[in-house]
């Protein structure tokens, strides 16, 4: 979904799979419960791209993102690549409340919290 949020328009699924590498059928199985969810718009053999409620739960997942970088950054010492990677790894799995306790670990942080951003309710739908 960060992927999508930062390639910003539509995409087709092979494109998708060029740059995430992901087995075909666990792309294709992610592209449809998430369509099912309606985060997702796309039909067989069309472009893919994110709904509005999509679009919020990419920008949630995206403050996740860059607090988590930030914080493997500062408070573990990982080098900038490995952060970014790992960070897009984890993104979606770690809980608001941790994410927060981690952006209060990082000195001078200037990131704001993720609850601010996100409905509750749109979360749920997407988890």
């Amino acid at each position: 979904m960060i992927f999508l949020l930062e390639w910003g328009r539509p995409i087709g699924v092979g494109d998708i799979n060029k740059y995430l590498k992901f087995p075909h059928s666990t792309l294709n199985s992610l592209i449809k419960r998430l369509t099912k969810k309606s985060i997702l718009k796309w039909e067989a053999h069309q472009f893919v791209e994110l709904q509005n409620e999509g679009k919020i739960v990419a920008e949630h997942l995206m403050q996740h993102h860059v607090i988590l970088d930030h914080f493997f950054i500062s408070a573990l010492k990982i080098d900038a690549k490995d952060a970014h990677e790992e960070a897009l790894r984890v993104a979606s799995m770690i809980s608001c409340d941790i994410i927060d306790k981690m952006q209060g670990q990082i000195k001078n942080c200037q990131l704001k919290p993720c609850k601010i951003y996100v409905d509750s309710d749109i979360m749920d739908k997407y988890h």
